[in-house]
């Protein structure tokens, strides 16, 4: 502040000024995204889980059609090798 007309008439004076932080740059928004990222990482095990469990029930059910059917041709292969050879 100017307390006169000479080049050193002068008065400093300071203020203190207190500039909170962005959202982005508090301890509580990086929990909150780590909360987050941990539910979704949870979520996409779980979903990638689920999925698998459901592919390898279809392709179990799959391979007993096929085995069902192999049986049958092997059981119709053996009856007909025990019948006499005319």
């Amino acid at each position: 502040m100017r307390t006169g007309f000479d080049p050193d008439d002068y008065k400093i004076r300071s203020f203190l000024v207190n500039v909170e932080p962005l959202l982005y740059q508090t301890w509580r928004f990086y929990a909150v995204i780590a909360v987050l990222l941990m539910l979704f990482v949870w979520a996409f095990v779980r979903w990638h889980n689920r999925m698998t469990v459901r592919k390898n029930k279809n392709l179990g059910n799959l391979v007993n059609k096929k085995n069902e059917s192999i049986l049958m041709i092997n059981k119709a292969l053996r009856e007909q090798s025990l019948l006499p050879v005319i």
